[in-house]
């Protein structure tokens, strides 16, 4: 068991496929997707693939956004307790029932949400979804087991990518509060944050109105049963601020310097999502050949101005429930970080965007959403996602279909908002050429 992440509940009479040879493999992306809305206010969105294995997970409203003065980095110590006692199964017995089974347990969070994730094979489907209902609804956050997880913590902090940091580190500096409360809790709260505020945290976001049940491998019928077994509490739970501010963030130490870049952007309620998407695509992700380089302006600038120094450079769209930041991170040689932060700015606050760059972000954003959607474990994510920050669920290839009709003038309008707006920087590692933000023209 993966234990920093989450488990799901318990059903009984569950509807199990029968996995025919002669029946032909239906694409993913094809499938369709079934919704429903039970008396406990719960959402829960299905899909009944033909995979062997059966994916669960039990979304919630609980993402580090809603931590308040008094919580900061309550969410990553909710994450991380996966699987720890609860009222009815031992930490031992939870990994000893996962293990034998051949499952995976785990939770993730975001700013938006934190998700208990269950994959097992569709016969050892029943035992498993106990222990998911006993880790989502039943948590005691024993005050020694706590104390004993601190180490985990720690050492989940010491992986954190220097470029996962700094995009962190970026939605500080946009937004201060609400979407700016970092993913990670702060290392000199570690070990801060106890059983009382756990259980106040949960009682406050772990609410019918605020979860879904997404599923993949078993019918929608079967995770409903699964889903009106999840005793949550009704109620609207914690509010939270999506405003952008705009500002600035640097921390010197050793390494490369990493710099994100970024303007206000789309919410994945708003209807420009898919335009910044696409830009984001015909800007460039980085390259997609062995020792080659990105085919979008910002990359061709970018490794001009290094001058045959390391330098990676990727467009960055990231869009949360009500709001959205769209820019750029680089990762690069200290000693040309000044010109290399200049030149992918140059080419962020272009303000337009040819047919041709267009049509390939088009056919690049269409490959990522159509290839994800081949992976179970990542559409079982996606379409609890969709449901739990939009209120629907839509088909990888319905997704793609909307992709075509999005026009030139709506990309390059979503490049000129981008121009045009107010800019937040975040800046780490070795950034003594790194310019400041009222430096950048």
């Amino acid at each position: 068991m993966s234990s920093n992440m989450a488990k799901l509940p318990l059903m009984r009479h569950i509807v199990k496929r029968g996995l025919g040879s002669a029946a032909a493999r239906a694409l993913e992306s094809d499938l369709p997707i079934e919704t429903s809305v039970l008396a406990n206010k719960i959402q829960v969105v299905s899909v009944e693939s033909s995979s062997p294995i059966v994916r669960v997970a039990v979304q919630i409203k609980a993402g580090s956004r809603y931590e308040t003065a008094d919580n900061i980095g309550v969410a990553h110590v909710l994450r991380s307790a996966c699987g720890l006692t609860t009222k009815s199964t031992s930490t031992f017995a939870v990994t000893r029932l996962i293990q034998e089974r051949g499952a995976n347990l785990w939770a993730v969070n975001d700013r938006d949400s934190i998700s208990y994730i269950l994959e097992c094979y569709v016969q050892a489907l029943e035992p498993c979804l106990k222990v998911l209902h006993s880790v989502t609804t039943e948590q005691l956050f024993h005050p020694w087991e706590l104390a004993e997880n601190i180490p985990r913590l720690k050492y989940e902090l010491a992986l954190v990518p220097p470029q996962a940091r700094v995009i962190d580190m970026l939605h500080g500096a946009a937004y201060r509060t609400g979407l700016g409360n970092s993913l990670f809790i702060p290392k000199y709260l570690v070990g801060s944050q106890g059983t009382e505020t756990l259980h106040h945290y949960v009682q406050n976001t772990f609410l019918g109105n605020r979860t879904v049940v997404s599923a993949t491998g078993i019918s929608n019928n079967a995770a409903k049963i699964f889903a009106e077994r999840l005793n949550f509490a009704e109620g609207s739970g914690l509010g939270t601020s999506s405003q952008y501010y705009g500002g600035e963030l640097r921390k010197r130490c050793k390494g490369l310097a990493h710099v994100a870049i970024a303007a206000d952007g789309a919410g994945i309620n708003q209807k420009e999502a898919l335009a910044f998407g696409i830009l984001q695509h015909a800007l460039g992700t980085g390259a997609k050949v062995k020792y080659g380089s990105g085919a979008g302006s910002l990359s061709k600038l970018v490794t001009e101005a290094a001058a045959g120094e390391p330098a990676a450079v990727s467009a960055l769209n990231v869009s949360h429930q009500d709001a959205g930041l769209f820019g750029l991170v680089i990762s690069c040689e200290p000693k040309v970080a000044g010109r290399v932060t200049e030149a992918a700015v140059k080419a962020l606050k272009a303000g337009n965007v040819s047919e041709e760059a267009v049509k390939r972000g088009k056919n690049g954003l269409k490959a990522a959403v159509l290839s994800a959607a081949e992976n179970t474990g990542t559409l079982t994510q996606d379409i609890g996602q969709q449901v739990l920050l939009k209120g629907s669920a839509d088909s990888a290839a319905a997704v793609a279909s909307a992709i075509d009709s999005v026009s030139s003038s709506d990309v390059n309008n979503a490049a000129r908002k981008v121009a045009s707006g107010k800019l937040s920087m975040a800046a780490l590692g070795d950034i003594a050429n790194v310019p400041f933000l009222d430096q950048l023209k």
